[in-house]
């Protein structure tokens, strides 16, 4: 009669945990410990004909060795959902690793984009920011910083841009502000029409960030506009608007040296057609007093 009581009280115990945690493993471990006065591993209690019914799982269980081998099941189940949804998550981050690299991933699901200086709950919304307008413009502007930062990337800069943009300086570091303050040469300048305020370069490996940071104000002379940062003042640069505006200097530059023969032709053909309505409003005057005369004269 005392081991059905004790065995009723840990099934109802059991049964409620069940209940509240959907079939989780129960937190009394009476049954577990062998040498437990109350536990039911003896043959009498594992043995016995009743049946146990676990309502939440709708299963039939039969002694003390069935809710043992219930438990460690459910326990195995919840453990391995747990290595799915976590294998998943470390795939999404392997992958978002193999295709954008320079970007810091932490503990997962957690993301840090350096460039933009944004954190992201999810790898789902750090791909969808990586994909984004906003962060390619960013990119772009980092990039553009770095090949002006290093001296081969300024020299390339200038080949690439010397067939249509000549004659105006633009200041990178300290050094080229030195060696352009002293003497500005046909090599040493980039883009025709526009200027840039110098900008500063630590030492260190600095971040992306910094660099945009410390980037002032550039402005294009040609089309008398200022912008805030190097990736618009350099995509005004390349625009087809600012290369109509240096096209458009470039051939008056070109009339200057005919102008001055121009002028010159101008300068006679006015002074000959005055010169002929003179004379014209002299005959004129002339014929005019000369029939007067004849008439007073009849």
């Amino acid at each position: 009669m005392k081991c059905m009581t004790v065995l009723a009280i840990n099934l109802e115990s059991y049964h409620g945990n069940c209940h509240s945690k959907h079939a989780a493993p129960a937190s009394d471990d009476s049954c577990d410990d062998p040498k437990n006065e109350n536990s039911l591993s003896d043959e009498s209690s594992s043995d016995s004909d009743f049946d146990l019914i676990l309502k939440p799982c709708n299963k039939n269980l039969f002694g003390h060795k069935t809710l043992k081998t219930a438990r460690k099941r459910l326990k195995a189940s919840q453990e391995n959902r747990a290595k799915a949804k976590r294998k998943r998550s470390s795939q999404q981050i392997r992958s978002i690793q193999e295709h954008y690299d320079g970007d810091i991933l932490l503990q997962p699901p957690f993301a840090i984009c350096k460039t933009c200086k944004k954190e992201f709950m999810s790898p789902e919304s750090f791909r969808q920011h990586l994909k984004s307008a906003r962060h390619a413009k960013k990119i772009a502007a980092a990039k553009l910083l770095e090949n002006l930062r290093k001296e081969d990337g300024l020299q390339k800069l200038k080949e690439k841009h010397k067939k249509i943009r000549k004659a105006i300086s633009v200041f990178v570091g300290d050094s080229i502000r030195e060696k352009s303050s002293e003497c500005l040469s046909g090599s040493d300048h980039f883009a025709e029409g526009a200027s840039g305020s110098s900008f500063r370069y630590s030492s260190d490996d600095s971040s992306n960030e910094d660099m945009i940071a410390d980037t002032q104000e550039f402005e294009s002379q040609e089309c008398k506009k200022i912008f805030s940062g190097v990736n618009p003042w350099y995509q005004h640069l390349i625009s087809k608007s600012h290369e109509k505006k240096l096209k458009q200097k470039e051939l008056m530059n070109q009339l200057k040296p005919s102008q001055k023969a121009l002028h010159g032709k101008k300068i006679f053909w006015f002074a000959f057609y005055s010169m002929l309505l003179l004379l014209g409003q002299k005959m004129l005057q002339h014929t005019l007093k000369a029939k007067n005369m004849l008439s007073k004269l009849l």
